[in-house]
């Protein structure tokens, strides 16, 4: 009896394991000098700096992967509705849409380029040195710099 709870609690294991994607590569982990990086900065709503770091990347990593992984390592939650290149980061650090009104929200750039937030952060692709900036909008973009932004 005791051996067949045994072999049902691990067979229960392997299929969490299974479930929850631990198989699943990162795209995006700790920096090191020797590979690919991106710089991520998160912007608050009064300008302020709540994340500024460098993180590894691999190929096909998205401005969301790299994102995700620069919150966990500076311990910063990140929301999210939707999923793969159809994410949308509704708050990060406590920080959520709506917040400061009907035109707030997250908005990002790469390189200083506001077009790119015209992609989901998950399927714009990032390359080497490509510098992610996450600002907080209360008024579609227009408050940073960005011209307003169509949701």
């Amino acid at each position: 009896m005791n051996r067949k709870i045994k072999i049902l609690f691990l067979l229960l294991c392997v299929v969490l394991l299974l479930l929850t994607g631990c198989d699943k590569k990162e795209k995006a982990f700790a920096f090191d000098k020797t590979k690919p990086s991106v710089h991520v900065m998160v912007k608050g709503p009064d300008s302020e700096t709540i994340l500024d770091t460098t993180v590894g990347i691999d190929q096909n990593c998205s401005v969301f992967d790299a994102t995700k992984f620069a919150c966990r390592l500076q311990k910063k939650v990140i929301e999210t509705k939707g999923s793969g290149s159809m994410v949308y980061v509704s708050g990060i650090a406590g920080i959520m849409e709506y917040d400061y009104g009907g035109q707030s929200g997250w908005l990002y750039c790469v390189n200083n380029d506001f077009a790119t937030a015209k992609t989901s952060s998950g399927a714009f692709l990032l390359k080497d040195q490509d510098k992610i900036t996450w600002y907080y909008t209360k008024n579609m973009g227009l408050g940073v710099g960005a011209k307003a932004v169509e949701k």
